[in-house]
């Protein structure tokens, strides 16, 4: 993003300043502009030299980056993250700036990397659990319409605000001030706060500056406002003090009109030389601010904070809203509707690009949902605010096609953002319930009709995203072993639905009748012809060794202890050939398999009717008996 203010919060971040080694006068004078947000004459400084430091490197990619040269930012990026000497912070910025040219695959491959040299960051837990969120993400792009605004400039225009019947929103272009000043070198106006008039089509129309006593000699904006218009609060460069390393920071004032004009800016307590605030958003009440601040004891880089109006007229000390919403990444530009629902940018969330906007629900115990393509896409996407009824509003973005760096575009919302659910599980072992890593995973909706696939990670998990109120079921498969199946709904209130799915590993041994559940193969009275309902059993044993061609079966028929010896064993001999024969004319390789008879040798239970003692037993207990075994006796 090229805006200023998210370049004063995002400095600290990304500023490298090699203070020890050795390094050349050009790469000392692009550190100079570095630091002075002029990235342009960084970048002429850098590419000068004839060798950079690692550090160099890194603030001449930081710097591409900047100015939305992404393509020459991942060269460098790519360098510094296949390099001996390279950090964590190098394997996420290369994986990061991958995702913002759209190459999802190879950034996931690289944020993989960066999980393992840092498997706590809740950037990488989320990205390693949501492998398909590209997919996922760009699957409604019919619910939102967007609209390219007349009003942009060719220079910045970001953070649009309602206020009254106007929109508020801060831009670099070329003011009517009788002096319009330039910054840092970089010969590109200060920002100033401008209103603009709403006109049919969700346009922007007639932008004029805002009253001159909130724009003021340097930075000013963005700003918010309450409801009712009598409470304003905007950001402010500190020009008045500078930090150590030169960035001059972001200060918030607040500005309450009598009905006749608005009072003095007021400077809240909590401001300081040494951390930047500002991004606020104003609840409908007036009572409570949000903002982005990154000031000691956050969760990252910039996260979002709130503060309450006490009874005095005085506001409360900030309080961080938590790592539902904060990660170790950056979360700007909140935005909190009456609804109690609060929009945000973060490039720490899963999202398609640099920053992407989410939605959280505050009222409620939702977790951060990104709102999705084509808002987002893999730009910075950022400052989204919606009217009461939110079917409508306005958002920034540094996409292409605009008329400056950052423009702002109008939004129609289609149909209402739908509260995904999900469903994640772990593929298992059936014997001893270890891990079974890369297992397909095939999700079906109630009619059996295929909805998504995923494959489980080396930890054996894996997850959908899907709608609510729905049932849906899954398979999983895996070389030598018997699928898993599982059932999910998501008509309950729980946000997860968890459905591990178990399988059985095919192995010598194994009695195939039992793991597919094959149902008794009946027979006619004294006869071993094959009839129709054992056809259909015996069909399931023809599909799996067709599955692995070289497993091998013995097929055992036995019978209850009824009737002589000698006649259970050569019916059941001959019964035994019978469904071998079926099975052999179906298979490749018919020598696989074989027939046995057993007779009543091999009684699972005690209903022996020989003497001394005759059976009592039950017909469910002969029954038992009377079975057919399918056993593996090679893979």
């Amino acid at each position: 993003m090229n805006s200023l203010f998210s370049k004063l919060f995002l400095l600290a971040l990304f500023v490298s300043i090699s203070s020890f080694a050795q390094i050349s006068k050009d790469e000392k004078s692009g550190n100079t502009y570095f630091k002075a947000f002029n990235h342009r004459k960084a970048i002429e400084s850098y590419e000068s030299a004839d060798s950079l430091s690692a550090d160099g490197k890194r603030n001449l990619a930081n710097s591409y980056r900047f100015v939305n040269d992404n393509e020459k930012a991942l060269k460098i990026y790519e360098q510094l993250a296949k390099s001996e000497n390279a950090n964590t912070g190098d394997l996420f910025l290369y994986a990061q700036t991958l995702k913002m040219l759209s190459l999802y695959e190879e950034s996931n491959v690289w944020m993989k990397k960066y999980y393992e040299k840092n498997n706590t960051d809740s950037r990488a837990i989320e990205h390693i659990a949501f492998p398909n969120y590209a997919t996922d993400l760009k699957s409604d792009e019919a619910r939102y319409k967007i609209i390219t605004l007349n009003i942009n400039s060719e220079q910045e225009d970001f953070s649009p605000s309602f206020y009254k019947n106007q929109i508020i929103f801060a831009s670099s272009r070329e003011s009517l001030k009788a002096v319009d000043r330039k910054w840092n070198g970089t010969m590109l106006p200060f920002i100033d706060m401008y209103m603009a008039d709403t006109t049919e089509g969700n346009q922007l129309s007639n932008p004029q500056l805002f009253p001159t006593e909130f724009n003021e000699k340097y930075h000013d904006g963005p700003a918010g406002f309450s409801n009712n218009g009598k409470l304003m609060v905007f950001t402010r460069n500190n020009y008045k003090a500078e930090s150590v390393n030169g960035t001059k920071k972001l200060k918030m004032f607040y500005s309450v009109f009598n009905g006749k004009k608005w009072g003095e800016p007021v400077s809240f307590p909590f401001n300081s030389d040494e951390y930047s605030v500002g991004h606020p958003s104003i609840s409908a009440d007036g009572k409570t601010i949000y903002f982005a601040s990154d000031m000691p004891g956050g969760k990252g880089g910039v996260d979002i904070y709130k503060i309450n109006l006490k009874s005095d007229s005085t506001w409360s000390a900030p309080k961080n809203l938590g790592d539902t919403i904060n990660t170790e990444g950056n979360e700007m530009f909140p935005f909190y509707h009456k609804n109690g629902v609060l929009y945000f940018a973060s490039n720490g969330h899963v999202g398609l690009g640099g920053l992407d906007i989410f939605t959280c629900n505050l009222n409620k115990a939702h977790k951060v949902l990104n709102i999705g393509f084509p808002i987002n896409d893999h730009f910075d996407d950022f400052a989204l605010i919606l009217n009461a009824t939110q079917t409508g509003g306005f958002f920034s973005s540094n996409r292409e096609g605009g008329k400056g760096f950052d423009d702002i575009y109008g939004i129609q919302v289609l149909k209402p953002l739908v509260i995904k659910k999900r469903i994640e599980g772990i593929t298992k072992n059936k014997k001893d319930s270890k891990i079974i890593p890369l297992a397909m995973v095939y999700l079906f909706n109630d009619k059996m009709v295929a909805v998504d696939s995923a494959k489980s990670d080396s930890l054996g998990a894996f997850v959908f995203i899907v709608d609510p109120d729905l049932d849906f079921n899954l398979t999983a498969t895996k070389e030598k072993h018997l699928p898993g199946k599982n059932t999910a709904s998501t008509k309950t209130k729980d946000e997860v639905v968890k459905a591990d799915l178990i399988l059985e590993e095919l192995s010598v041994g194994l009695d195939l009748a039992k793991v597919l559940k094959i149902n008794p193969i009946y027979f006619d009275y004294d006869k071993f012809f094959i009839r129709p309902d054992a056809a259909i059993e015996l069909d399931k044993i023809v599909a799996v060794m067709n599955e692995y061609p070289t497993m091998e079966i013995e097929l055992g028929s036995h019978t209850d202890c009824r009737g002589s010896k000698k006649y259970n064993f050569n019916l059941s001999d001959k019964r035994a050939k019978a469904s071998a024969e079926y099975i052999r004319k179906r298979i490749a390789n018919p020598t696989r398999i074989y027939g046995k008879g057993y007779g009543e040798s091999k009684l699972v239970n005690t209903c022996a009717c020989e003497a001394p003692k005759k059976s009592t037993c039950s017909e469910d207990e002969h029954q038992q008996n009377r079975r057919t075994e399918f056993v593996i006796i090679k893979m």
